[in-house]
């Protein structure tokens, strides 16, 4: 699965999560790294992991809303994790205690609080709001794979 070159493209996919459970995908910018987005959703709230998001001369990943705070909120890390070429992947562990981003398997967010704190914004909604998505801002992605399972212990 290849995404447009776009702001805002997004697939929504045919399922809804267990409470706790462990996104993977291997992906693959073809352009160079902007905003990827796996969309995500903890008990009745949904929210967006954002990693690669190009602010100026900065690159931020974070959880979109964390208390109605876009980037920059207390789950934002700074600094590349992507290369155009290079297959990485990327880890979203969702919990009730909180969210684990990781890629390449390096922690970059590991957030902790109620999931009533998190919440998707518009722009990223998708028509069956159970279900999860991937999604992309301005860069090609090539999703080799995606996995959903269990959160492990």
């Amino acid at each position: 699965l290849t995404s447009p070159k776009m702001f805002g493209s997004r697939l929504e996919l045919p399922f809804a999560p267990d409470s706790e459970y462990r996104m993977v995908a291997i992906v693959e910018p073809l352009d160079e790294p902007n905003g990827l987005i796996l969309g995500q959703r903890s008990g009745e709230h949904r929210f967006a992991s954002l990693f690669n998001f190009r602010s100026g001369e900065q690159e931020l990943s974070a959880l979109e809303n964390v208390d109605g705070q876009n980037v920059g909120n207390s789950s934002t890390f700074e600094g590349p994790l992507f290369r155009k070429g290079r297959i990485s992947q990327v880890v979203v562990t969702v919990r009730k205690s909180g969210v684990v981003m990781t890629v390449d398997g390096k922690t970059i967010s590991d957030w902790s609080g109620s999931a009533a704190q998190l919440s998707l914004s518009d722009y990223w909604a998708t028509p069956n709001e159970s279900a999860l998505f991937v999604g992309a801002y301005d860069c090609r992605y090539r999703f080799h794979r995606l996995t959903v399972t269990p959160a492990e212990d």
